[in-house]
């Protein structure tokens, strides 16, 4: 699925014993791929690219990753078109993104019995573009690659039941003020243990900032949250305003937009003005966190300072 600058490819059952000798400068790619293991069961591939950086990418189409390579490098021959089922929430309404917003993305393949994926989200899709915003709390189907060279993506670590989804969270950044590129392959496999009778689809989305300070407002009357006091340092004190019953949950991430801790279990709360009081945890270095309501189908992020 993925043979970027590729020195080798094995598939494994072909050859018993292989003995191989290479030579490679410290700035090029090695990548050892068994590219019939999607069909099997694993991850397709497992692929290893050594960079002096460290690191493993994927294949989505996009310039970064080198826009000639996907799936079809390898997979091929299926008579059907798969179908990518993609929801966020909240919405990617007309295809735009709100600055700081969290989305929970879930991501399906359709038309076979199992499907892979590879998901990226860079901040200009040229070749020298970067991650733009960032993944965190991937299924455990689903695993994050990340790269100092080039964007970081999401992609399965197993094939995934066509009856199943993978999810994750993507954090969009909270500077952006430009158009942002997502770029995603859906690759159906049969399970027929090789690649033959598969076929992959595209399923890309160009975004761009959602900046109109009404529109934002809008999706907040549904609940309110406000924070107090900021700087933090004992206790946390949560004021949630609610127009109906919904559940509440509560966690602090990190400034990469990673979930390292909840603060509050989802809890059932009624409508009307809520007080929650929450210790923090000492042993968290002092800086710069997030903390992320997820109220009914809204989420809600503050920009937190924890002395």
């Amino acid at each position: 699925m993925k043979q970027k600058n590729s020195k080798l490819a094995i598939a494994l059952g072909v050859v018993s014993v292989l003995t191989l000798s290479f030579s490679f400068k410290p700035s090029e790619d090695i990548e050892i791929s068994n590219i019939s293991d999607l069909g099997k069961g694993g991850g397709c591939p497992i692929t290893l690219k050594v960079r002096n950086s460290g690191g493993i990418d994927a294949y989505t189409g996009s310039a970064p990753d080198g826009a000639s390579y996907t799936c079809l490098n390898c997979h091929g021959g299926g008579s059907v078109t798969p179908t990518v089922n993609m929801t966020v929430s909240p919405a990617f309404t007309n295809n735009t993104y709100v600055p700081g917003q969290t989305y929970q993305i879930t991501y399906k393949v359709s038309g076979y019995n199992y499907f892979g994926f590879d998901f990226e989200i860079n901040d200009g899709n040229s070749t020298n573009s970067t991650t733009a915003g960032t993944f965190s709390n991937p299924s455990s189907n689903c695993t994050i690659h990340p790269s100092s060279q080039w964007p970081s993506n999401v992609g399965h670590s197993q094939r995934i039941s066509s009856s199943n989804s993978a999810t994750f969270t993507w954090t969009a950044p909270t500077n952006a003020t430009n158009s942002l590129y997502l770029f995603s392959v859906g690759l159906g496999v049969n399970g027929n243990g090789g690649t033959s009778g598969d076929n992959m689809v595209s399923h890309n989305l160009i975004l761009t900032p959602n900046t109109n300070t009404s529109s934002i407002e809008e999706t907040e009357q549904l609940s309110t949250l406000e924070i107090f006091p900021n700087p933090v340092i004992d206790n946390l004190q949560l004021k949630v305003n609610l127009n109906k019953t919904s559940t509440v949950k509560v966690n602090l991430l990190n400034i990469n937009g990673q979930n390292i801790q909840n603060l509050y279990p989802q809890t059932n709360i009624e409508k009307g003005e809520q007080q929650i009081i929450i210790p923090i945890d000492k042993s968290l270095s002092k800086g710069v966190y997030f903390v992320q309501a997820l109220v009914g189908n809204e989420t809600i992020v503050k920009r937190i300072l924890i002395k």
